[in-house]
């Protein structure tokens, strides 16, 4: 019944907005199962692919470490739950490993995020599987960069704190882009692995975008007294955060994402590097002046993706700045 529901809302109705003489438009995709809107999301990066990362959809650590492992590995993924619709024969994975025409499975997390009924199930279907875990998402996620650093070695480690990962959504594309190792600490008590771990795979630069009231000056201090270069970008909120990843880019698109809605907006960060968008977080429709600042400099076709279709109606009479409305029914293709 999702499935079916997903695909009428291809027939959107679209509040369709110009800008002066332009023709500037928003459109939406409104989708509540965030497994459906990354099966649709990478349709449109990848028609073929021979890699898929497959992730579980409600695990916002494991998605991280999975975007910074498909996009150095130039790999598909796909948001899956963990149940038994993901075991049958045909599991939406097969369905996206078909449409792929992909030989290689690559599972990030642990049996409690993806299970191995599921992994049996793709090896028994002739893929080649392959799993990366740890005992937590820290291990995880260093576990990742290990794998990553063999193909492709950075010398910029990102630290985030393991219980708020609204500043690392905030500038993901900007990770993605550079190439940068992603890894989760406790802010409020320095952890002492860190040190070693960076040193052992080449990296001496540290890169802190959060407040010192989520990862705590210890780390800035303890780093740097082992040699490490600390950059500390201590912004105001997310917003700045994210205006700082889209101020001194060139883009075609934007898509706009719920800074609530962690998920959907790492998601979109994944594809808005791929096809030269960019990522605009908003909040239940409300834009911050950061965005304003940006949109004044650049406005270019958007879309906004989310969950309700009041929040996409907030946003559209936020920008009425920028757009002008225009009602319609058509068949579109957001991405075009």
């Amino acid at each position: 019944m999702k499935r079916i529901l997903f695909l009428c809302m291809c027939l959107l109705f679209l509040s369709t907005k110009s800008f002066a003489n332009t023709d500037v438009v928003l459109d939406k995709i409104i989708e509540e199962d965030c497994s459906n809107l990354s099966e649709k999301l990478t349709a449109e990066v990848y028609d073929k692919n021979p890699n898929l990362v497959i992730v579980n959809e409600k695990k916002e650590s494991d998605i991280i470490s999975a975007l910074s492992f498909a996009y150095k590995n130039k790999a598909a993924i796909l948001f899956i739950q963990n149940d038994g619709a993901y075991i049958k024969k045909e599991s939406p994975i097969l369905k996206e490993v078909n449409r792929l025409k992909a030989k290689n499975v690559y599972i990030i997390g642990g049996p409690k995020s993806v299970s191995e009924e599921i992994s049996d199930n793709l090896k028994l279907s002739g893929l080649l599987v392959s799993r990366i875990d740890g005992k937590n998402r820290s291990e995880v996620s260093k576990n990742v960069i290990k794998e990553n650093t063999n193909l492709n070695p950075t010398d910029t480690l990102v630290l985030s704190d393991m219980s708020n990962f609204n500043f690392i959504q905030a500038k993901m594309g900007y990770y993605l882009k550079n190439g940068y190792a992603i890894t989760f600490v406790s802010g409020k008590k320095f952890d002492d692995s860190i040190i070693k771990f960076a040193i052992n795979k080449g990296i001496s630069n540290i890169l802190i975008d959060q407040p010192t009231s989520m990862i705590s000056s210890e780390y800035d201090e303890k780093l740097k007294q082992n040699g490490f270069k600390v950059t500390r970008n201590d912004y105001r909120s997310v917003y700045d955060a994210n205006y700082a990843q889209n101020s001194n880019i060139k883009y075609l698109k934007i898509i706009f994402t719920e800074y609530k809605d962690i998920r959907t907006s790492l998601l979109a960060s994944y594809v808005s590097l791929q096809k030269n968008y960019v990522n605009i977080l908003v909040n239940e429709g409300n834009v911050d002046k950061s965005t304003n600042k940006l949109l004044t400099t650049s406005i270019q076709n958007g879309v906004y993706i989310g969950k309700t279709q009041e929040n996409f109606e907030k946003l559209a009479k936020k920008l009425d700045l920028y757009y002008k409305v225009e009602q319609k029914w058509h068949f579109f293709n957001h991405f075009s």
